[in-house]
């Protein structure tokens, strides 16, 4: 049985995106939709788009293995070509 613990994900003007660890190595990583944002390619993680994003750009998360779900918000109008091509573990999109 997998146990997940409650966590708080902040926003920052940074250039590194808030990245918190959750159980079983599961991260959370947030999507700005920024044109060349550096998606993690190590550990499992799970995609939040951030509020403001309506567009998940083109390629963005294309053979990403290690995504295993994305969580997107109704203000998304539109998804991209190959956005999830060859993401072999990714179970939902939410």
């Amino acid at each position: 049985i997998c146990k997940l613990r409650f966590i708080v994900v902040a926003y920052c003007n940074c250039a590194t995106p808030i990245m918190a660890a959750e159980g079983n190595n599961i991260r959370r990583y947030i999507y700005r939709g920024e044109e060349g944002e550096v998606i993690p390619r190590d550990g499992q993680i799970i995609v939040i788009v951030r509020e403001d994003v309506t567009v998940i750009l083109a390629n963005t998360f294309r053979g990403h293995r290690n995504i295993i779900e994305v969580i997107c918000h109704e203000d998304v109008e539109k998804i991209e070509e190959y956005v999830f091509n060859n993401c072999t573990s990714l179970k939902r999109i939410i």
